[in-house]
């Protein structure tokens, strides 16, 4: 799942799109369902990739956590039984899809395990 804006749509998620999200097994993008601000190109590309239906999420970066939940979710009540394991991604991030599976098949998908990494910078407003 790749959390990503319309406004990002022409470059940031089609590069995503177009590169490391075709090899994976599955991928849909989460996004805000804005049509109204919206160009005729954006709404073209919208309908060409896979955009999760999600209606409740709301705008802005002090949303993510909102939005990255209901991803989650989404991803739990309609995936969880078709795979092993789910990768959450941003439309700024690179996977390279063959060393995330080299990596995960040495692991236990039974077993209930997070992998990545927690900053612990604090940046103040």
């Amino acid at each position: 799942m790749i959390l990503t804006s319309p406004e990002n749509y022409l470059t940031l998620t089609r590069a995503v799109h177009q590169t490391w999200a075709s090899r994976c097994d599955q991928h849909f993008f989460i996004s805000e369902p804005s049509q109204e601000n919206m160009t005729n190109e954006q709404k073209q590309f919208a309908k060409e990739i896979s955009i999760a239906p999600i209606h409740d999420i709301k705008f802005g970066y002090d949303k993510l956590i909102q939005k990255m939940t209901l991803a989650f979710l989404f991803a739990y009540k309609n995936y969880f039984h078709n795979f092993d394991w789910f990768v959450k991604a941003d439309d700024d991030t690179f996977i390279i899809v063959e060393n995330l599976r080299d990596f995960l098949r040495k692991q236990d998908p039974s077993e209930p395990v997070t992998y990545g990494y927690n900053y612990k910078v604090i940046v103040s407003y």
